[in-house]
């Protein structure tokens, strides 16, 4: 399974918004390195080493980034909103291995 186009669009979108040190925006494995903002397929590939575990990432990102993306368009209504976006912000950053990034 593989990260939709629009997915991809809003999770580089979302990355660049949040990410406040940009100095852990590669990751290296087996020698080469991958940008994490530019292709996030081949950051998924270097984080997760079995198929399995890639997919269920990916079906994760997924619906981390719908819930996101409903969240965010009622935040204008509901302003106690804002913690869950946080909290799903972080969840994100996290399949994409920014553990120690703030949001």
């Amino acid at each position: 399974m593989r990260l939709s186009p629009t997915t991809c669009y809003y999770l580089r979108k979302l990355l660049n918004q949040s990410l406040r040190k940009r100095e852990d925006v590669t990751v290296s494995q087996w020698g080469e390195s991958v940008d994490r903002l530019a292709n996030l397929p081949e950051v998924l590939q270097c984080l997760y080493t079995s198929e399995v575990e890639i997919s269920t990432a990916t079906q994760k990102l997924e619906n981390l980034v719908l819930l996101h993306q409903g969240i965010a368009r009622q935040t204008f209504l509901y302003t106690d909103r804002a913690q869950e976006l946080i909290k799903l912000e972080k969840q994100i950053l996290w399949l994409l291995g920014f553990q120690n990034a703030e949001v």
